[in-house]
């Protein structure tokens, strides 16, 4: 095993350790959905089996997948460009799309970190309107999905 594989199997195995003490916690929460934005990592297969978890990404997806999605529509010029809310696999920004809301791609490298909180409560309040504290008023940004007992 080359230096690059062990490298890997090791950033693996901890990104499972990490995950799955994260998916404990939120379990003794009683979480059932888990809203990633900015997150900006890869959670493993076992946590994403455990939760529903959707991702707010700066993108129309499938256009610009991964981390420099705002960068890379900027240089290559795209006009219209957006955010997409979408249920998270295993894969890079590949999982179902909920949601998707076009922003002309000026407006959306300056504001679209406001502009997608937005985005997700609409998107939440719309797809998943049964979660505990999801309300359908989509300026509540990310409203608490978990409320003490």
């Amino acid at each position: 095993m080359g230096d690059g594989e062990r490298d890997c199997d090791e950033r693996d195995a901890d990104r499972a350790a990490r995950d799955a003490a994260l998916a404990d916690w939120l379990t003794q929460q009683h979480v059932e959905l888990v809203v990633c934005a900015g997150w900006m990592g890869l959670l493993h297969a076992a946590f994403l089996r455990r939760f529903v978890v959707i991702n707010v990404h700066p993108s129309l997806l499938p256009a610009f997948p991964g981390a420099n999605a705002v960068s890379d529509a900027l240089h290559y010029g795209v006009r219209v460009t957006g955010v997409t809310v979408f249920i998270v696999d295993d894969g890079v920004d590949t999982g179902p799309i909920v949601a998707h809301t076009p922003s002309s791609s000026i407006r959306l490298h300056h504001t679209w970190l406001p502009g997608s909180r937005s985005v997700a409560a609409s998107a939440l309040a719309k797809w998943y309107p049964t979660a505990p504290g999801v309300q359908s008023n989509a300026s509540t940004y990310f409203p608490r999905l978990y409320q003490p007992q």
